[in-house]
Order: C-alpha cells, then structure tokens, then sequence
C-alpha cells in the first residue's frame, strides 16, 4: 500500500505504515490507493480526513504532521519538530516534520493533526472564518 519509492528510511516508512492502517479505520480517512498510479507531489504520500490532508511522508522522506501553530513552536522548542519547508525556504506555519527519534510518538501525533483538521472542517462547513496561518 505505500509507495516504494518514497524518499525515506526504511525506519520511517514502516513508522507510517503502522499509522496508515490504524487510521484507515476511522470514518472520513484515506490514503492514495495504489492503483490510482505513480502521483507526485504534495500529498501524493498523504493521510486525509474527508479530503484534507492532516499527515505525510514529505518530499524530504520526513513524517509531517498539520497542527495548531502554537503546537507547531512548542514542537520545534522542545526539540521534537523541525520547520516544514516547501521550496526553498517557504515555512508552512501549521505544518511539523517530526526529528528522528521520535517515532514512537508519531501515531499520538498523527491522531492529534486528525483532530484538529476535524474541527478545521466543521469550523469551515458552519461558515467560520477558516483558520489559516498568515504567509
């Protein structure tokens, strides 16, 4: 079920596989089926919850998660976390890439950034603003 080809560990990737399947059994959750093809790109490795990505292996083959920005410094200042860069430089403020060391915290997290993109969708779906981080 996941992609081979993944730029990742062996380590990380049996990590996210472990998440994958206990995940999947949740309602609302899905993952790239692999007979959709070879898809690149971002979310192409991803967890969903009704279409909205909340974990991935990212293209630097480093697990990430979506969460709150204020969890996302507490991460990084604790040591747990590291910037989620896409291109050169480009912080996404509510995006972690969890450091090694760390994967047998990874499913806690996982189901943390499932809740909290849970609650970003029924906010959105009830005509709140949507939470968004400023660029």
């Amino acid at each position: 079920m996941i992609r081979r080809d993944m730029k990742a560990d062996f380590n990380t990737i049996r990590a996210f596989e472990k998440i994958v399947h206990e995940l999947l059994r949740l309602p609302g959750v899905s993952y790239p089926s692999a007979e959709l093809g070879r898809t690149r790109g971002f979310g192409s490795t991803a967890l969903k919850v009704n279409g909205k990505i909340f974990a991935m292996i990212n293209s630097q083959g480093r697990f990430a998660v979506k969460l709150p920005q204020q969890r996302v410094f507490e991460l990084m200042a604790d040591g747990r976390g590291a910037r989620f860069e896409i291109g050169k430089a480009r912080w996404v403020k509510e995006w972690v890439c969890l450091v090694p060391g760390t994967e047998d915290q990874w499913p806690a997290f996982a189901r943390e950034a499932l809740s909290f993109v849970e609650v970003t969708i029924s906010a959105d779906s009830i005509g709140s603003p949507k939470r968004r981080s400023k660029r």
